[in-house]
């Protein structure tokens, strides 16, 4: 492996002067710097780590940076992404990176080795966000950002470092710093400044690239700072001072893109708000970061400053009527609502939602090849918050058919990642104002299997009974599968057995091209009942045989995962099942089905602990503790 040193570009970094020198002469020297850097939104977290890491980076062999953003609402990094991304920064080939995360970190930590090691790791959520990737990749130096306190890092040797904000002359030379090119500015505008912005970093630096423009004195700033505003304004009121510079047309564009739901938006997205093709949505992109009005894209995605955005949206009132407001709207709807159905698609060949059937027959999976589902479940995770919230601006609309849709897409990747809180109140809103039958039918079915998810027991067998009662005879089928699922569930083995025969007798009511599909779900529940009943003799041939149906089929790794996992659990050799699971927990790891994951976690420890494996069993037993944590933690929103 070579060197690597790359880390993000320098910001403007002025003040701090006798911190940033300790810090260097302890991050230079043999033990390195283990540090931790806390504040609010726009206090300049990110600008002091990265200006360490650059003053340090000649005495490191390796420097490694990743933006984590977990502040950004619907990120959800783990500490095996960093890892995976780390492994391709450090050259490894796409086909020799671990899908299981424990095997990620080794394999990082084997490529360190005996290298001297700097990791910066930019807005971090908490300590347990980056605590497996921390304990088993060696590095001297480590800068982690975030806007949280991490008690738990005290302990670990971690200095925290609380920033807060400038005082009068720490905001004079910020701002000299960033127009030292124009005239000098006096020290009453200085204070004036100071004194408007709170001393808020942020605010002092957009307002700052205000003034270093070539067409504007400090005497344009009169207006703006007569009376100054509340503490929590100020940076609004340096993005009104930027939003000056821009030209009508890009003015308009950007209060466009800041309608966009959810946290950030791709080229594409920006495309169809613009009403614009990709290539004049990607030069209108490039405009607005050029005058720092968008943030450095992260992987093709862009997203504005929360201040920024919310004035944007504010402008957006103002330069554009409510028709075109609304058009906006309803581009970005369809557009999402395609990307959805094609998405959902690529994870599964489960059946098309019965109402949005056309939609999609029309439409193309947005992932093909071996790693489809994979690559599908990626981008669900990358996405999920946009098209959470897209969802919702879609109910806002009159008159449009996706917004009744929406729901129906999101259902499988939800159910699959147990993300079933997230979407009952989508569906509930749908079932309120919903007439048509089919409509009913299918969501009632969907929330039917949400609720199962969350051991609802009532509300299952409510929904069951309503969709039932709609007498469509093709969904019977289903309906039948999923009380039987709810029966096992609540320890009604015999119960559920009855329905799955049931399930299997209306086979021939639903689509011929689903039937094989239908029957290998059967031989698959029918296995995993019967197992729990310890009778893996009649379980194993079911359960392979369903192996064997999904194993040839690239979108359906979930269920080959879940059949694999359950005939881990019957096949009499031990080196057989240890496989099997393992295999199973790779995809439950990657597709973060962190239930599944935990549940096979275990069998995998008492296969290793039965073979006398003790060590590799305690492993398992501790990585199960780690996934129930992960498994209550809440979401961040």
């Amino acid at each position: 492996m070579t060197s690597t040193r790359v880390l993000p570009k320098r910001l403007t970094c002025v003040n701090r002067t006798e911190t940033l020198e300790r810090l260097e002469r302890q991050a230079l020297s043999t033990e390195g710097l283990l540090l931790a850097i806390v504040g609010p939104q726009g206090v300049g977290k990110t600008t002091l780590g990265v200006e360490l890491a650059h003053r340090v980076k000649h005495d490191y062999d390796v420097c490694l940076h990743y933006p984590v953003y977990a502040s950004m609402p619907g990120r959800a990094v783990t500490a095996g992404r960093i890892a995976e991304f780390f492994l391709r920064r450090l050259g490894l080939p796409e086909q020799e990176i671990p899908a299981d995360e424990m095997e990620r970190f080794l394999v990082l930590g084997e490529l360190l080795d005996d290298r001297r090691v700097l990791v910066v790791l930019d807005d971090v959520r908490d300590a347990p966000q980056i605590g497996p990737l921390l304990e088993h990749v060696p590095a001297d130096t480590v800068i982690l950002t975030s806007r949280n306190r991490m008690p738990s890092l005290d302990s670990s040797l971690f200095e925290t470092l609380e920033l807060g904000m400038f005082d009068e002359h720490s905001a004079g030379l910020l701002v000299r710093e960033i127009i030292r090119d124009r005239p000098a500015v006096d020290e009453d505008l200085v204070r004036r400044l100071h004194r408007w912005s709170g001393g808020l970093p942020l605010a002092l630096s957009l307002v700052a690239g205000r003034l270093r423009h070539p067409d504007v004195t400090p005497a344009d700033l009169e207006l703006l700072l007569v009376d100054p505003p509340e503490k929590d304004v100020a940076g609004a009121r340096a993005v009104e001072s930027m939003f000056e510079t821009l030209d009508v047309e890009s003015a308009r564009d950007c209060a466009t893109l800041a309608l966009i739901p959810g946290s950030h938006f791709d080229p594409a997205a920006a495309a169809a708000a613009l009403g614009v093709d990709q290539a004049a949505a990607r030069a209108v992109l490039r405009t607005l970061r050029d005058a720092n009005l968008l943030l450095p894209p992260d992987d093709n995605r862009f997203r504005f400053h929360d201040m920024i955005r919310r004035f944007a949206v504010d402008r957006a009132l103002a330069l554009l009527t409510g028709d075109e407001r609304e058009a906006v709207i309803r581009r970005v709807v369809e557009h999402r609502w395609r990307y959805l159905v094609a998405l959902d698609k690529s994870i599964s060949d489960r059946p098309a939602p019965v109402p949005a059937g056309a939609w999609y027959s029309s439409i193309d999976r947005a992932f093909t090849g071996p790693d489809a589902a994979r690559d599908a479940f990626g981008e669900f995770d990358r996405e999920w918050r946009n098209l959470l919230a897209t969802a919702d601006e879609a109910r806002k609309l009159p008159r449009i058919e996706i917004s009744r849709l929406f729901p129906l897409g999101l259902w499988f990747f939800a159910f699959q990642t147990a993300r079933h809180d997230e979407i009952i109140d989508a569906y509930d809103a749908v079932l309120a104002v919903a007439e048509d039958p089919l409509l009913r039918w299918q969501l009632l079915r969907d929330k039917a299997a949400s609720c199962l998810g969350l051991r609802q027991d009532a509300l299952v067998d409510e929904c069951i009974r309503e969709a039932a009662a709609l007498n469509y005879r093709p969904g019977m089928q289903s309906l039948y599968d999923w009380y039987g699922n709810a029966l096992e569930a609540r320890g009604d083995y015999a119960g559920a057995l009855l329905q799955f025969e049931r399930s299997r007798a209306a086979i021939g009511d639903i689509d011929q091209t689903q039937q094989e599909r239908a029957s290998a779900l059967l031989d698959m529940h029918i296995g995993r009942v019967l197992a729990k009943q310890h009778r893996a003799r009649e379980a194993e041939p079911l359960l392979r045989r369903a192996y064997e149906f999904f194993a040839g089929r690239a979108s359906e790794s979930v269920n080959q995962a879940r059949s694999g996992a359950w005939l881990g659990t019957v096949v009499a050799n031990p080196d057989d099942a240890r496989t099997r699971l393992s295999e199973a927990l790779s995809v439950f790891l990657e597709f973060g089905m962190v239930a599944q994951a935990q549940e096979t976690c275990q069998w995998l420890a008492d296969v290793a602990a039965s073979a006398g494996r003790e060590d590799e069993a305690e492993r398992y037993r501790q990585q199960v503790q780690d996934l129930a944590a992960r498994l209550h933690r809440p979401r961040r929103n």
